[in-house]
């Protein structure tokens, strides 16, 4: 899901300028989330879809490991705006044009971007939250972007059925464009902010040496893998396998989305107030776990069924990520560099996730690649056995 990291001590008035803006960011993510690797199939092999998600990862991770020395050379503000153009660019080139020769690239080069974008409205804010508050923080700012994302859906599917994908990507557009607007207006709140120089390896020697923090990140992996899936090859399925229009399949998105608004603050509360992380997210794998062995076995059409299970997998991941990022952010100590490190984990879920995707859809029928799910989330369980809990 799309996450935005807060470090303000003090949720003060220039916070609130970030998050205003990274609502509009949030709609011109979530806008087009699930339409692109359905858009993508009308254009390219339905196996290759993925390997352009895991090269524009890849492509992610290249710039991310740059990108502190990027914001020290050039400042926060220049790196928003240039990254808010070159993603303008790319949605202009897929909004106008049909030429495939432009729109493989246009596409690769836009969904290299978000995780970027994230890092560096991370930077833009300060500590939020002391760290016995940080689960209900990370909880509340998750619900109010997951908004954008329950919302979103709703509109697409009526969309695409009228008038096709491009209308989609225009109104995308238009929230990206009002991003930056309310950037550049609030230009002054973002000249301070600064983002520690990352130590290449050693970043990622210090993050693998901390147990908790490594078994952290592995579970942040799994998640991010399996959100890679329900976003690139759900709605395919949905749309090409189980026969559901796109007014159906908008539907099913936002309701199945639902526990991201609705579960989040006080999956937060209970993991500061009572249970610590280590319980509810066991509890959150075992619920994706089921959902993802039952997607094979539901029938066609089943509307009702198939928004269910979608609802328990993702029911069990909206606990899943609150926890992760709560528990993190409390180890972590907001240390730059682990936090970027932690953030390579989801680029690098979206290079796995696609590949192996890819390579199942070869070899076995479409409705049999979702098992593997289950196998990566049970592998991630056994560092979340050994977690140490926070209380």
């Amino acid at each position: 899901m799309l996450k935005l990291l807060t470090k303000s001590k003090n949720a003060s008035h220039s916070c609130l300028h970030i998050f205003s803006a990274s609502i509009f960011y949030a709609f011109h993510y979530y806008f087009i989330l699930y339409i692109n690797s359905s858009y993508l199939e009308m254009i390219m092999p339905r196996s290759m879809i993925g390997i352009l998600y895991a090269v524009a990862s890849a492509l992610t991770i290249l710039i991310l490991y740059k990108l502190s020395r990027i914001i020290e050379r050039i400042g926060i503000l220049k790196t928003f705006i240039t990254l808010s153009l070159v993603d303008i660019a790319s949605l202009s080139v897929i909004v106008i044009t049909d030429n495939v020769n432009f729109i493989i690239p246009a596409f690769l080069v836009y969904l290299s971007l978000p995780v970027l974008m994230i890092v560096c409205l991370d930077t833009a804010i300060e500590d939020t939250a002391e760290a016995f508050t940080m689960g209900k923080t990370r909880g509340i700012f998750l619900t109010v972007l997951a908004t954008a994302s329950v919302l979103s859906p709703l509109a697409i599917g009526g969309m695409v059925a009228e008038n096709g994908f491009k209308q989609v990507y225009l109104f995308s557009l238009f929230f990206l464009c009002i991003f930056l607007l309310v950037i550049i207006i609030n230009r002054d709140q973002f000249t301070k902010a600064k983002l520690t120089t990352i130590k290449g390896f050693d970043s990622i020697k210090e993050f693998l040496s901390i147990p908790n923090i490594r078994r952290i990140g592995i579970i942040n992996f799994a998640l991010q893998f399996f959100f890679s899936w329900l976003v690139i090859y759900i709605p395919i399925y949905l749309s090409t396998k189980m026969g559901f229009s796109w007014e159906d399949i908008g539907i099913i998105i936002s309701i199945t989305l639902l526990p991201f608004v609705i579960l989040e603050i006080p999956a937060g509360e209970l993991a500061d107030n009572v249970l610590g992380e280590k319980e509810m997210l066991l509890g959150g794998m075992i619920f994706m776990i089921i959902a993802s062995l039952l997607f094979p076995a539901l029938p066609k059409g089943a509307f009702m069924l198939w928004t269910l299970v979608i609802l328990l997998g993702r029911i069990g991941a909206s606990i899943m990520e609150t926890m992760v990022e709560s528990y993190f952010f409390k180890k972590s100590e907001g240390k730059d560099e682990l936090i970027e490190v932690f953030r390579m984990t989801q680029p690098l879920a979206y290079i796995a996730g696609p590949l192996v995707g890819s390579v199942m859809l070869l070899y076995v029928p479409f409705a049999y690649i979702f098992p593997i799910l289950a196998v990566v989330l049970l592998g991630a369980m056994l560092p979340a056995m050994r977690i140490e809990n926070t209380k």
